[in-house]
Parts: structure tokens; C-alpha cells; sequence
């Protein structure tokens, strides 16, 4: 009996190393596809607000090694404030009704977008003369999001996983 244990505990340890290669692999991809889907809707949510002012939206750009960008020309001073604001704010919008919806990989998702939003609006906070402290603590807080959502989806993905290796 006392072999017949051990290689049960040898084949439970290779599937734990299995699927946390997985789920790491898994996790990976998803904040990649939350990170482009969050900052085409924060581009887009530029794009949507300076049309609805009557202003002109050319495209959105995408420069090596900084985050795209919308670029829109306005002559309204009123209408600046809430174009750069709608790019902050439609993600978050997304991810309140996400975290509302309570679905598997909801509520971590809605973390995830909120957290890397946050972070991808340091621009859209300096346009509006935020200090530096707020844009760092609006920084901080994103990364707080960001590991809150992906401890979520580890724990929500290896929960059922888990329990049926055990």
C-alpha cells in the first residue's frame, strides 16, 4: 500500500506544476487581451466625446514605446475637459458593470480594467493639470487594481481546478 501512496502524491504534484503552468500561461494572455481591449476603449470613449462637440477626430496612432493615441483637434475650451476626460472614463464605466455582473472572470476582469486604465491615463491626467502626486497615486492605485484582479482570476481559475486534483 505504502508505494501505491506515494505514486498517487508523485502524480498529484506533476499535475499541480501542470496546471499552474496553465494557468500562468492562461493569465498571461488574458491581462494581454484586457490591456489592448482597455486602451482601444479608453481611445475610442477620446473619439466618441470629440465627436459628439463637433470636433475633429483623425485616428488613433500607436508610436513605438508609448501607449496610442487619439488624435483630435477642438476648438472648444469647454469640450477639451470632458474629451480627455471620456478616456479615462469609459473603461471604468465597463468595468463597474462587469464587477456588477458577477460572472466568472467578471469581477477579475473588471479589476483588470479599471487597474490598467488607470495606469494608461497618466497622459490624459498631466492634459488636465493634475499634480504629480495625484498621477502617481492614481498610478499606485492602478497596480493595486491590476494585482487585486490578477490574484481574482488565479483564484478563480485554479479553485475548481484544485479541487478536483484533491
Amino acid at each position: 500500500e505504502m508505494p501505491h501512496k506515494e505514486e498517487k502524491l508523485q502524480v498529484k504534484e506533476k499535475n499541480r506544476l501542470l496546471l499552474f503552468i496553465k494557468y500562468f500561461a492562461f493569465i498571461i494572455v488574458f491581462v494581454n487581451l484586457i490591456l489592448i481591449s482597455t486602451i482601444g476603449v479608453h481611445e475610442l470613449s477620446h473619439v466618441m466625446a470629440a465627436r459628439y462637440y463637433g470636433c475633429e477626430s483623425r485616428a488613433i496612432f500607436y508610436q513605438e514605446g508609448q501607449y496610442p493615441y487619439s488624435e483630435i483637434s477642438c476648438d472648444t475650451t469647454q469640450g477639451k475637459m470632458f474629451i480627455t476626460l471620456a478616456g479615462p472614463i469609459g473603461p471604468i464605466l465597463i468595468g463597474a458593470l462587469l464587477f456588477l455582473l458577477n460572472f466568472k472572470f467578471m469581477r477579475s476582469s473588471a479589476f483588470l480594467i479599471i487597474g490598467l486604465n488607470l495606469i494608461a491615463s497618466s497622459r490624459d491626467y498631466a492634459d488636465i493639470s493634475f499634480s504629480k502626486t495625484a498621477v502617481v497615486a492614481f498610478n499606485v492605485a492602478g497596480l493595486v487594481f491590476v494585482v487585486l484582479g490578477i490574484l481574482l482570476l488565479a483564484k478563480e481559475g485554479l479553485q475548481e481546478e484544485i479541487q478536483e486534483i484533491v
